[in-house]
């Protein structure tokens, strides 16, 4: 894994669950919509896109070609975010507790 790809991971690993703090139900939009509106200063607008669809699609949605945020990114960049939305949600399912525990 490139190295760059690597550290959106890991932001996108500290950012996914941002929207808990609006609600739970359906938290990876709020999730979204909270990094669309505050891009993180030092990443490329690719990455922040990058990182905001990985908040989006971490979840329970899947990316797909009909969906609109998902459609207008280049192929190469959505083939990044479908390969670290996969790592991500695994990682999401060995702490299902959400308690970080080893």
């Amino acid at each position: 894994m490139p190295a760059r790809d690597e550290l959106l991971l890991q932001i996108a690993c500290y950012t996914s669950d941002i929207g808990n703090f609006i609600s739970a139900s359906h938290h990876y939009d709020h999730s979204a919509y909270i990094l669309e509106a505050n891009p993180i200063i030092g990443l490329s607008n690719e990455e922040n896109q990058i990182i905001t669809e990985m908040s989006r699609y971490h979840s329970s949605k899947s990316p797909a070609a009909q969906q609109y945020h998902y459609r207008h990114l280049d192929n190469d960049i959505q083939l990044t975010i479908a390969k670290l939305v996969a790592i991500i949600r695994l990682a999401d399912a060995l702490d299902d507790s959400h308690q970080q525990k080893n």
